[in-house]
C-alpha cells in the first residue's frame, strides 16, 4: 500500500517491489504508477507494443518512465538493441526511459532503512509519546535517539518506535545511506537530503563500459572494433559507433579538461 499514492501498487517483479520503496521516500518524486499506458516502438520493421515498469512524477512536474530490469537480463544484445529503440520512441513522446537494475536498488542501508520505515507508515493516530518526541526535537533541533529516552524516561524500544512513525510521515530526518536507523541516530526537523531521486540511466554505462573501451585500446583500428559488435543488432552498432566518432573528435579538442579555467 502506498501512502503517497493512497493506492496499492501492483508489481512484476520483487526488484520492482524493493524500487517501490526508493519512490514512496524519495521527497523528490510526488507520484509514481505501475505498470502506466504503453506505447509503440519499431523494432527489425515490425510495430512492437511496449509498457515501461512505472511511470513517476518528480517535484518539478517533470515525468519520467522507468525499465527495472536484474543486471544479467541487460546483458543479452536483444534486450539492448530493443531498449534504444523504446529509448527513442519515448523521446518522442517527450518522456525518458531509463534503466535501473539491483545495482543502485539494492545498494547499501537505503533500501532496509525504507521497509523499516514503512512498517510504521501505516500508524495515523499520533500517540501522547509522538508529540513528546516531537515537541522536544523542536526544543533541541537534533538529537540521538537514545538521548530522547533518557530525555523523556521511556524506553528505547518505545522512542524508536515513535520516531521512525515521525520519519515515515516525512517529519523529521536522519542519515538513511550510512546505516540502519538505530540508537545511536541522530534525528532533527525537515526533509533529509541524502534521499533526493538518485537513480541514472544504467543503459548509457552498459552500452559505453562493453564496447567503447575496444575502440580506446584498439585506437584508430576500426576493424577490430567492428568484428566485436558482429553480434549485436544493426541499431546498437550505429549508436555505439556515433558515439565513438563523437569522441574521436572532441578530443582534440578538449585543452585543460572539462572544468571551467580560473
Amino acid at each position: 500500500m502506498s501512502l503517497k499514492n493512497d493506492s496499492t501498487i501492483r508489481t512484476e517483479s520483487m526488484l520492482e517491489f524493493d524500487m517501490c520503496f526508493h519512490l514512496e521516500y524519495s521527497p523528490d518524486v510526488v507520484s509514481f504508477e505501475s505498470q502506466p499506458q504503453g506505447f509503440h516502438y519499431e523494432y527489425q520493421g515490425k510495430h512492437l507494443p511496449y509498457t515501461p515498469d512505472f511511470l513517476i512524477t518528480h517535484s518539478s512536474g517533470q515525468q519520467q518512465l522507468l525499465e527495472i530490469k536484474p543486471l544479467s537480463k541487460t546483458q543479452r544484445p536483444d534486450f539492448q538493441s530493443k531498449f534504444i529503440q523504446k529509448q527513442q520512441a519515448a523521446q518522442k513522446l517527450n518522456l525518458s526511459l531509463i534503466l535501473i537494475t539491483e545495482k543502485q536498488i539494492r545498494t547499501g542501508h537505503l533500501l532496509n532503512n525504507f521497509k523499516l520505515l514503512h512498517r510504521y507508515s501505516g500508524l495515523h493516530s499520533i500517540s501522547a509519546t509522538q508529540k513528546s518526541i516531537i515537541n522536544l526535537i523542536q526544543t533541541v533541533n537534533k538529537i540521538q535517539i537514545n538521548q530522547i529516552a533518557n530525555r523523556l524516561n521511556i524506553s528505547n524500544g518505545e522512542v524508536l518506535a515513535g520516531v521512525l512513525s515521525w520519519l515515515s510521515k516525512g517529519a523529521l530526518q536522519t542519515v538513511y545511506t550510512n546505516e540502519m536507523i538505530n540508537g545511536n541516530s541522530i534525528v532533527s526537523l525537515g526533509v533529509s537530503m541524502d534521499i533526493e531521486f538518485p537513480f541514472t540511466d544504467e543503459f548509457q554505462e552498459i552500452l559505453t563500459t562493453q564496447s567503447l573501451p575496444t575502440a580506446i585500446t584498439n585506437g584508430q583500428n576500426t576493424n577490430k572494433l567492428t568484428l566485436s559488435l558482429d553480434s549485436y543488432d544493426e541499431a546498437i552498432k550505429k549508436e555505439v559507433l556515433r558515439r565513438i566518432s563523437f569522441i574521436k573528435w572532441i578530443k582534440p579538442r578538449l585543452k585543460g579538461g572539462w572544468t571551467q579555467k580560473t
